[in-house]
C-alpha cells in the first residue's frame, strides 16, 4: 500500500463513520417517526373523539422515549465496536512497525502518527518488541519508545529527536547518522550498538550501557554521559564535541582516547583504568576522584598549578609556561585521584614521572605500571621511548 492509499483509507474510514452518524440521527429517527405513524393511525381506530386526544399524547410520549432508547443503544453500540476496531487497527501497527519489511514498518510508524499514537505517556510504541524492525530512515521525533526492545534494529538516518528512549534496549542496533538530539537514553542499552556518525548533541545518556559500542564520527555536543559505561568502546576518540559533553562518573575502561581534546571536560570520578589518554589535552578539566590506574598519560597536558603574572595595572592574569613570573598555590584538577600507578594523587606527587619521557623516575614509573596493572590486564606494555 502507497502512502496515497493509505491517506484514501483513511479518509474513506471517516466517510464510513460520517454515514453511520447520518443514518443514527436522521435515518432511525425518519423510520421510527412513519411506523409511528402507521400505529397511531391504526389504533386511533379503536377510541373516540373524546379519548383521541389522551391517545395521542400517550401515544407519542411512548414513541418519544422509543426514539430515545433506540438512539442512545445505537450509539452505545457503535461505540463499542469503534473502540474494537481503532484496538485491533493499533495492535495490528504496533506489530506492523516491527516488521523486517521496510515499507511496511514506514506506513505503519506514518499510520500511527496520523492517529496520535506514536507520542505522550500513552504512546503505543512504549515496550513494544520492534527487534529486528527496519525502520531506516523513520520518522519517530518526540516518539514515546521508553522500555521498547530495538535489539538489532536497523535504524540508520532515523530522526529520533527528543525521543523517549529511557531503559531502551538496543543492542547492535544500527544507528548510523541517525538523528538523537535532545532524546532521552537514560538508562537504555546500546551494547555494541552502531553509533557512527549519529547526532547526540544535549542527549540525556545518563546510566547508558554501551558497552563495545561504534561512536566514530560521533557528535557528542553537550551530551549528558555520566555514569554512562563505554567500557571497550570504539573509536571515540574520534567522536565529534566529546570534550564538550558531561562525562563524570563515565566509565571510560580501556578507551583509546589518544590526543582528544578534553579541555575543561567534567571527569570527576571517571573510571579511566588502562585507558590510552596519551597526549590528550587535560587543560582545567576537573579529574578529581578519577580512576587513572594502567592508563597512558604520556606527553598528557595537565595543569596542576595555576599560573599568573603581575601586569603594570597590578591585575593577575593566566599566561603561558614560558612567561611563568610567579605560581600561586595548587590546582585541585587531581584532588583524590588515583593515579597510573594505583597511588592516590597529593600535592607533593610528582605528576611528572607519568607524562614526560624525559623525566629521570619515568622509566621506572612506566615499569611499575606496566608489571602491575596492564600485564595483568593482556595489554601491551607503555612505551618507554
Amino acid at each position: 500500500m502507497t502512502r496515497q492509499e493509505e491517506i484514501r483509507a483513511i479518509r474513506k474510514r471517516r466517510h464510513k463513520l460520517f454515514y453511520k452518524w447520518l443514518g443514527i440521527l436522521v435515518i432511525i429517527p425518519a423510520s421510527i417517526f412513519l411506523t409511528s405513524a402507521i400505529f397511531f393511525n391504526i389504533g386511533a381506530m379503536f377510541f373516540d373523539d373524546e379519548a383521541h386526544d389522551d391517545y395521542r399524547l400517550n401515544f407519542g410520549t411512548e414513541m418519544m422515549g422509543v426514539a430515545a432508547s433506540i438512539g442512545i443503544a445505537v450509539l452505545f453500540i457503535d461505540r463499542l465496536y469503534a473502540n474494537r476496531d481503532r484496538k485491533r487497527l493499533k495492535r495490528r501497527l504496533i506489530r506492523e512497525a516491527g516488521s523486517p519489511s521496510n515499507d511496511i514498518a514506514l506506513l505503519a510508524v506514518g499510520w500511527l502518527h496520523d492517529e496520535g499514537w506514536l507520542t505522550g505517556n500513552d504512546g503505543s510504541l512504549k515496550k513494544a518488541d520492534l527487534s529486528k524492525a527496519n525502520l531506516q530512515g523513520a520518522k519517530l521525533q518526540g516518539a514515546n519508545l521508553q522500555g521498547a526492545n530495538l535489539g538489532n534494529a536497523n535504524l540508520k538516518n532515523a530522526s529520533l529527536s527528543e525521543a523517549n528512549l529511557q531503559r531502551a534496549k538496543l543492542p547492535c542496533a544500527r544507528l548510523e547518522n541517525a538523528n538523537l538530539s535532545r532524546t532521552n537514553l537514560q538508562n537504555a542499552e546500546l551494547d555494541y550498538t552502531i553509533l557512527q556518525g549519529a547526532s547526540l548533541n544535549k542527549a540525556n545518556l545518563q546510566e547508558a550501557i554501551m558497552i563495545g559500542a561504534d561512536l566514530q564520527g560521533a557528535h557528542l555536543y553537550k551530551a549528558d554521559l555520566q555514569g554512562a559505561n563505554l567500557l571497550h568502546a570504539k573509536n571515540l576518540k574520534e567522536a565529534s564535541y566529546l570534550g564538550t559533553a558531561n562525562l563524570a562518573g563515565t566509565k571510560l575502561s580501556f578507551a583509546n582516547l589518544q590526543r582528544v581534546d578534553l579541555e575543561n571536560t567534567n571527569l570527576r570520578g571517571a573510571e579511566l583504568q588502562m585507558t590510552d589518554i596519551q597526549g590528550v589535552n587535560f587543560h582545567g578539566a576537573d579529574l578529581r576522584e578519577a580512576d587513572l590506574r594502567g592508563a597512558n598519560l604520556r606527553e598528557a597536558r595537565i595543569i596542576l598549578r595555576e599560573i599568573r603574572i603581575q601586569t603594570f595595572s597590578g591585575e593577575e592574569l593566566p599566561v603561558d609556561s614560558d612567561e611563568i613570573e610567579e605560581i600561586v598555590h595548587p590546582a585541585t584538577a587531581l584532588q583524590g585521584a588515583i593515579l597510573p600507578n594505583g597511588e592516590r594523587y597529593t600535592e607533593k606527587t610528582e605528576i611528572d614521572k607519568f607524562i614526560f619521557p624525559t623525566h629521570s623516575e619515568f622509566s621506572q614509573t612506566v615499569k611499575e605500571i606496566n608489571d602491575r596493572f596492564r600485564k595483568k590486564a593482556g595489554l601491551d606494555d607503555l612505551s618507554e621511548s
